[in-house]
């Protein structure tokens, strides 16, 4: 659960940078896709995304919401599978990216599609050299 925690901080950072604009009322975020660590982790960070979402005033659908309209599994991890599902669901923004554990170092990515166009409107990463820090 510390792991989760210290995880959620560097969410949080991306939340505060994220540029997701005044413009963006509704926000669909993808499942993040783990890469060397498990899968439980990233999902309790995507609810932990969604909830701070929900507290700043947006209105929020989750990747089970989206899996669940769209009656299929959604492993989107790519700008135009994002735009084409949030055009679909009538998103403003679509939130996906990658938490991957190297060893003891830790790599966020997280990127911010609009829809409508396609265009990347966000894209940071964030590197941790141990859980600790």
């Amino acid at each position: 659960m510390c792991q989760i925690r210290r995880m959620f901080f560097y969410f949080l950072v991306f939340f505060i940078l994220i540029p997701v604009s005044t413009k963006a009322k509704k926000i669909g975020i993808f499942r993040f896709k783990p890469v060397g660590i498990e899968n439980n982790i990233t999902e309790a960070i995507d609810q932990l995304i969604e909830s701070e979402l929900i507290s700043y005033g947006y209105t929020v659908v989750s990747a089970n919401k989206i899996e669940e309209k769209l009656g299929e599994k959604v492993e989107c991890y790519d700008k135009e599978c994002a735009a084409e599902i949030g055009t679909k669901m009538n998103l403003d923004r679509i939130i996906f990216g990658s938490l991957t554990k190297i060893g003891e170092k830790y790599i966020v990515s997280a990127i911010v599609v609009e829809p409508q166009t396609g265009e990347i409107v966000f894209s940071d990463k964030v590197t941790s050299k141990t859980v600790e820090i």
